[in-house]
């Protein structure tokens, strides 16, 4: 019987995704499943911060990603002003400042 572990997901949260590489390679070959339910913790993250904090990315995320074994493309970045009818909440310029995955 496959055990079903849900998993909340903030899906800009560049922690939460080296977390899901980390918890598919701890459940590989085991009868679990994850099932992801995503969310966000601050919608507007990326828009009120300007960009991401100084130093968190190269200092922390990308060296805790390549200790995980997960590349990190870089930092979510805000969408820009007047864009594609996307205000803060908009999942169309969010889901472009969503960083890039793949393992390393």
């Amino acid at each position: 019987m496959t055990v079903t572990i849900d998993v909340w997901f903030d899906f800009i949260c560049p922690y939460s995704l080296i977390t899901r590489h980390v918890l598919a390679r701890a459940l590989d070959g085991k009868d679990a499943a994850p099932a992801f339910h995503p969310f966000e913790v601050n919608p507007n993250c990326v828009e009120e911060a300007g960009e991401y904090p100084r130093g968190v990315w190269e200092n922390s995320v990308r060296p805790l990603g390549a200790e995980r074994g997960v590349h990190l493309a870089g930092p979510p970045v805000p969408a820009p002003a007047g864009g594609s009818g996307g205000g803060a909440g908009s999942r169309t310029s969010r889901a472009a400042s969503v960083p890039a995955v793949r393992p390393m």
